[in-house]
């Protein structure tokens, strides 16, 4: 593990299409290395071997929840901070969530421009000086400050949606 080279973001989340788009979408803000995973158990047996400075999870997934995730890489990197994203953030889990060692959770259908945010708090001693590539603020614009009309950020996912499948 070179401390010269930004650490790596691992996604965590069953679904497939969500889970490269968020590859897709953090790689172009960061330099980072991105690693996807679409099972939760298959990011837990890589998770030893990975040099991280980030996990994003989802909290609702098979066999396995964020939360108890979270708990797990806890247990095993206590200061690594977690960020869960999920549209099902109740009070029992924002309760229970800093105990699990998850530093923020993000309502799913605000994640562009939260997730974004987060990961540039959270990654940031990871990131080249700091800050987003510029292609960041140019695609996603979810760093930066300028605001993103709800059909511009639609448009956004629609056509980093057509690239992610056309394989692009």
């Amino acid at each position: 593990m070179n401390a010269d080279h930004p650490k790596g973001i691992a996604i965590v989340d069953d679904e497939k299409s969500y889970t490269d788009l968020l590859a897709v979408t953090l790689g172009e803000c960061f330099l980072n290395p991105i690693h996807p995973f679409t099972h939760p158990r298959e990011f837990l047996e890589a998770f030893p071997r990975l040099d991280l400075g980030l996990v994003v999870t989802d909290y609702n997934m098979p066999h396995i929840s964020g939360l108890e995730l979270a708990q797990a890489v806890k247990a095993i990197r206590p200061g690594l901070p977690v960020i869960l994203a999920s549209g099902y953030i109740t009070e029992e889990l924002r309760a229970e969530a800093p105990a699990a060692g998850i530093r923020e959770l993000i309502y799913k259908p605000d994640t562009v421009d939260d997730l974004c945010k987060a990961v540039a708090r959270y990654a940031n001693a990871q990131t080249a000086g700091g800050e987003p590539t510029p292609s960041c603020s140019d695609s996603v614009r979810a760093i930066g400050g300028a605001p993103v009309s709800a059909a511009d950020e639609t448009s956004h996912w629609t056509n980093l949606a057509a690239s992610v499948a056309s394989g692009s």
